[in-house]
């Protein structure tokens, strides 16, 4: 949520974001106009009321909250996340999704028709951090903010 206030503020004020994601990190880049529009103060205080309900509804949802970049790498999580992959919050950021996929699941068209589709509605198995294969049901939605995908996901109880 945080990359999105960010894009959203940024953009607001006729600028723009990039993110650069590398092995070791992702970098992300700010561009803005050396004349902010007026009324700033007014827009940054909203910004910042709203920026704080979305964080917080973002930490205490109930399900997995996930927010993938365009190279199926996890720039954000919440704690639910770190529960069902089974790493903290930091060690999530900057992982691939497919390495949470058994081998045979096939992540290049997956990937492809999630993005054509713009939404996706289904039950997968992952594996954890420890091996552990979870069925997992799952929401996603592209480009919620441009570049950026979310994906909500709970494990499926079992019978």
């Amino acid at each position: 949520l945080g990359l999105w206030l960010a894009h959203w503020i940024v953009t607001s004020h006729g600028g723009s974001v990039e993110a650069t994601v590398a092995d070791s990190g992702t970098t992300m880049t700010v561009s803005l106009p050396r004349k902010p529009s007026t009324n700033v103060q007014q827009q940054l205080t909203e910004l910042t009321q709203m920026r704080d309900k979305y964080q917080a509804a973002f930490e205490k949802a109930c399900d997995a909250m996930v927010m993938i970049n365009d190279e199926g790498r996890i720039v954000d999580a919440n704690s639910e996340a770190a529960a069902i992959y089974g790493l903290d919050n930091r060690a999530l950021l900057g992982q691939p999704i497919p390495r949470f996929l058994p081998d045979e699941f096939d992540f290049e068209a997956g990937w492809q028709r999630f993005q054509q589709a713009g939404t996706e509605r289904d039950t997968v198995t992952i594996v954890d951090a420890d091996d552990t294969e979870r069925a997992v049901e799952y929401t996603a939605t592209t480009d919620f903010v441009p570049g950026q995908h979310l994906l909500i996901c709970r494990e499926q109880p079992t019978e």
